[in-house]
């Protein structure tokens, strides 16, 4: 029977946010930017490597994309990596865009030319 709640709630999950806290919450907005913790290791034009590896559970780095190399577009300071604070831990990064040509992650694309802009 699909009751909409989760089946296996982990016990420190703490109590859901009542509905109409959502809105505000929203509205209101996070940021997730934070102190530089050290200089950069790119900067925009430098070719960048995309992490390979299969960690348990979500990482917001799609999986098409890891092991291939791009081309840093930006450099947005450091902000708090959503992986580790879905887990409860607040840590820092640099956040980048890098851009990967299509052809480099595919082998079927139309124009050799398209990109994909991955925030990483």
């Amino acid at each position: 029977m699909k009751t909409g709640k989760a089946a296996n709630r982990p016990a420190d999950a703490g109590e859901p946010l009542p509905p109409e806290a959502v809105a505000a919450i929203l509205k209101q907005g996070v940021d997730s930017r934070r102190a530089a913790e050290g200089a950069p290791a790119f900067k925009p034009g430098d070719r960048a490597r995309a992490r390979f590896h299969s960690p348990l559970g979500a990482t917001r780095l799609p999986r098409y994309a890891r092991g291939h190399v791009g081309t840093v577009e930006a450099y947005h300071g450091w902000h708090v990596l959503p992986d580790a604070n879905a887990h409860g831990a607040e840590r820092a990064e640099p956040l980048y865009t890098v851009g990967f040509l299509t052809k480099d992650l595919w082998d079927d694309v139309p124009s050799p030319r398209d990109m994909v802009f991955i925030d990483m």
